[in-house]
Formats: structure tokens, sequence, C-alpha cells
């Protein structure tokens, strides 16, 4: 256990913090119990806030979700920060014992896992690099009860992966960077008529040919259910779609698993509750044949999942439903739509630019966090780059 209370406070570390530019009493916590986590949800929304974060990923309402849903197994270690009683950090941490490459390895971790886009520590812009080290000596003076600090899916531009980074480096700790997903982000400027002369001609020319594939099925419209009465029959209906295709048979969509699905209703409801949903759907005739589950946050736009009814394939109506999605997003003044995720050759059909992210993974300084860092970055890679080579050989044999 990190931390034997649930809401003891740590002066010691935020001495330690302190700098002469940074006056005040600090104190540092760790929230370990699910009441006190939720008593924090003002101060934890205020600072997201403060913190200028565009998206939804890190409010107390996606976080929470996500520890209802997926916390079993786990132990929250949420690192809270405060300057004078203000709250100006937040490390929204979970305690995991994971095993890794045979080894069973306890690790401190950020609340995500593959349904968490974009994750990062919570710090004041104006108090970031005091916030940020108080953190770090937090964690770093516990580093009996861990052997892995890790901190996945953090955007490259993001200040703290660097900053975390340097504080570990240098009190000797060592660390490894792991790259991870490039999501694909479309700048919304100018009109859409502009922006649909950009993409390739041909691509326009065959969405201009599915579309009247598909009106032959009926009038097409884009529907949008942001919350009321109709939500749950529309989340019913959103997540047959996206289990229709592949993702259904290959037990991958929302519905295949309780944990998910439980995350995505959930999500779904508290999103409407905070004026954040949009369920669109692409309607041809009286039927809806294609889902985006997105968030809107402030200005900005952001795909969750989408779905299709294979039936209608030869229409694309996947393609169809993203035209008018992002249609529909320069109508309303959006400054960015994230298509989220991998960089999908569909999604760069609309796009060239991407968000790369990263994972940073600190290792104790004892010496199974040494071993572990050893196997990780540094044997598994050779491993990995023998097996390639090996492969490469024997596929090279065979084309003799």
């Amino acid at each position: 256990m990190i931390g034997a209370a649930s809401r003891a406070q740590e002066p010691a570390d935020a001495a330690a913090a302190r700098s002469p530019e940074a006056a005040g009493f600090w104190s540092v916590e760790t929230i370990s119990t699910y009441p006190s986590f939720l008593g924090i949800q003002a101060d934890w929304n205020r600072l997201v806030s403060e913190a200028g974060f565009t998206h939804p990923f890190l409010t107390h309402e996606w976080v929470r979700t996500w520890w209802e849903s997926f916390g079993t197994g786990s132990r929250l270690q949420v690192v809270t920060v405060r300057r004078d009683g203000m709250l100006v950090g937040i490390a929204p941490l979970i305690e995991r014992q994971r095993r890794l490459y045979g080894l069973r390895v306890r690790c401190l971790e950020l609340m995500s896992n593959e349904h968490t886009p974009r994750a990062d520590l919570i710090l004041a812009a104006e108090r970031r690099a005091e916030a940020c080290r108080a953190i770090w000596l937090h964690l770093s003076a516990r580093r009996s009860g861990w052997d892995i600090l890790r901190l996945a899916q953090l955007p490259d531009d993001s200040s703290n992966l660097a900053e975390m980074g340097c504080l570990a480096g240098r009190d000797g700790f060592l660390t490894g960077l792991w790259p991870s997903s490039q999501s694909p982000f479309l700048a919304v400027r100018g009109s859409w008529e502009r922006y649909m002369k950009g993409l390739d001609a041909k691509y326009r020319s065959n969405l201009r040919n599915r579309m009247r594939r598909l009106e032959a099925h009926g009038a097409v419209s884009i529907e949008t259910v942001e919350g009321g009465e109709r939500l749950n029959g529309a989340m019913e209906e959103a997540l047959r779609l996206e289990a229709a295709g592949w993702k259904g048979r290959a037990g991958s969509a929302i519905a295949s698993c309780e944990q998910t699905r439980l995350f995505y209703t959930t999500l779904a409801r508290r999103a409407a509750r905070s004026g954040w949903l949009r369920l669109q759907f692409l309607v041809a005739g009286d039927r809806r044949i294609a889902v985006h589950l997105s968030l809107r946050f402030g200005d900005r736009q952001f795909l969750l999942k989408p779905g299709y009814d294979p039936e209608y394939s030869g229409c694309s109506p996947g393609s169809l439903l993203c035209m008018l999605a992002l249609q529909d997003a320069h109508a309303r003044g959006s400054v960015e739509f994230d298509f989220l995720g991998e960089a999908d050759e569909w999604k760069l059909q609309w796009t060239r630019q991407v968000r790369p992210h990263s994972w940073l993974f600190v290792f104790s300084d004892r010496l199974r966090g040494r071993l572990i860092h050893s196997v990780k970055f540094r044997v598994a890679p050779l491993v990995g780059r023998w097996r390639c080579a090996l492969g490469a050989g024997r596929q090279h044999r065979r084309s003799k």
C-alpha cells in the first residue's frame, strides 16, 4: 500500500518541493477511498479547466466512470497537491499487480487502458513545475512500494511527460519511453466547401457515388441524440451497430464485455447530463445504418466509437456518416475534430494531421526495478529484432 491513510497529509514532501518562487504552505495527499475521491469532484474539474485541457478525458466524470467500470483488482492511489488549501495538482493513479515477461510487477499507473484516448497529470498552469515536483517527491519517497511507475498515453507535447522523466532521471531512476498511438485529427479551418475541395478527387467522387447509391434506400440524413428520453434506446441501437461488423465477430465490440458496456453506457448518461454527448446516426429512409459515439467538449469533437450495418457496406455508410459529421462540425464552429485512436487508413482519408502519444515508464531504483527495466528495454527489444530477422531469413529461403 502506498500511503497508510486515505487522506494523510505529507508536508515533508511538499516542503522539499518548495523553491524561492513557491511561497505558501504546500501539502500532498494520497486519496485511496472512493468517498474521498467523490468528494473532490468540484475542485478536480476546476483544476482541469485551469490546467488548460481541451479534452474530456481527465474530467472527474470520465475518470470516475473509468474507475467504476475497470477498477476491479486495483486500488485508488490518487495523489493531490494543494497550495494554501487550493488544489493545484492531481496524479490520477491506481495501484495494480501485473505480470511482465513472466515477472510479478507492482505498478503505480494512471487510470487508463485501451479505452483511454489520452491521459496526463492535472497541474495548474501557473504552478505546474512545483506541483509536478511535489508529486514526484511523494512517489519517489515511497519507491519501496512499487516497481514501475507507468504514465500511459500522454501526448508527446505534454510538458509533464518530459518533466517527470527529467525528475526521475536526476534522482537516479531508470526510465523508458514507449511510443504509442498517433491519433489523427482535423483542425477545422475555413469553409466546408473549401475543405472538401482539398480532398483527393477520386475519394470525393466515390463519396458522391456512394451517396447516390444509398439514396436509393430512402432519404439520407444525420440524426443526433444528445440526451433525454431517447437516450437509452439510441444507445442500445448504437451498441448494436458497433457490434454488427467484424468487432462483434472478433469479440471486441463494446457489447461483448460487461465492463466495456458499463463504461460506455454510464459515460453516455453522464456526458448527456454535462452537455457533451453527441450520438450521431446515419439514417437511410427510416433506418439507422451507422453511428458515431462522440463527445463535444468546448469547441472540439471527439469520436470515441464508430459502427455501421454491414448490410449496407456497398454504400460505405461509415464514410458517408463521417462526411456528414465533419460537415456538422464545420457548421457548429468546431475548431477540431479528433478521430482518436490509431492512424487507421480510413481516418487518413480525411486528414494527415496526427497527434503522437507515448508511455513513460519509471523503474524503482532497487535491484528489482533495474532488472525489470533491463528486460523491457534491452532484452525484449533484442529478442524482437532477432525474431524479425529470423522470420525474414525463413521467408527469403522459401522464396528461392
